[in-house]
């Protein structure tokens, strides 16, 4: 018997136990074989987060365990003499989703803004080991603004931003990636990546509120698969700044 953990010879009669097998305890490899890469019929990539986790280098290539599986206080078995062990809540966006928990989804962007001399700037950097979003290839994340006058009345909104995927097919028309042609748009953030976009605001904006919101499915296809009124129809803010208005 082999774990993620080494297990000292001898340690039962009833079978042998051994060192721990090197694709469970690189907290990477277990991983890789679901989500590495997958392509569509006709040959588009689809998902392909181990792909774009290894674009990284150095240091900044931590292990999947690291992120999704952090250490927390307790030995991982009775006997152990570790003190800790590789959480198994298994951390990503749908804990946002289930248990209304973003905390960990947020860590995956840093978001700033500034607006002066009537010009709003936004950016927002991809801290995670993958392009954000990832996965699924209906993920998308969008961006919106709302601005607010000196009273604090939303007076302007700026055209959301998509980060994501859009798939057509063979006449241009948006479908789902297994049954597309094309990848007519990758608007995602790439690993160690910037999305960084500027626009004016009226005369009348005080204060803008940027907002970030992540959603596991589109709406379009939310509503094929009845899923508009789940959970996983609604779209998750992760992310918010209030940049407000300088000379």
């Amino acid at each position: 018997m082999r774990g993620a953990n080494d297990v000292v010879a001898g340690a039962t009669h009833a079978h042998g136990t051994g060192r721990a097998h090197p694709a469970l305890a690189d907290g990477t490899s277990v991983c890789m074989t679901c989500h590495a890469a997958l392509d569509s019929p006709t040959g588009l990539s689809m998902c392909a987060t181990g792909a774009e986790h290894s674009a990284l280098e150095g240091d900044a290539q931590q292990s999947c365990g690291s992120c999704h599986m952090p250490r927390v206080a307790g030995a991982p078995t009775l006997h152990s003499p570790k003190q800790d062990h590789a959480s198994h809540a298994f951390f990503g966006p749908h804990r946002a989703w289930y248990q209304d928990d973003p905390a960990f989804v947020a860590t995956a962007i840093d978001l700033t803004a500034t607006h002066a001399g009537g010009r709003l700037r936004v950016e927002v950097a991809n801290k995670s080991g993958h392009s954000f979003p990832t996965g699924f290839p209906g993920r998308m994340a969008i961006i919106t603004c709302v601005g607010r006058d000196g009273t604090g009345a939303e007076i302007w909104n700026c055209e959301p931003r998509m980060l994501g995927k859009v798939y057509v097919d063979a006449d241009g028309k948006p479908t789902l990636a297994p049954y597309a042609e094309k990848l007519a748009s990758d608007t995602r953030i790439g690993p160690g990546g910037t999305d960084a976009f500027e626009v004016d605001t009226p005369t009348e904006v005080a204060d803008v509120d940027v907002i970030v919101a992540l959603r596991l499915v589109p709406p379009p296809l939310a509503e094929k698969l009845s899923l508009a009124d789940a959970p996983e129809g609604a779209a998750k803010p992760i992310a918010r700044v209030t940049a407000k208005r300088e000379p």
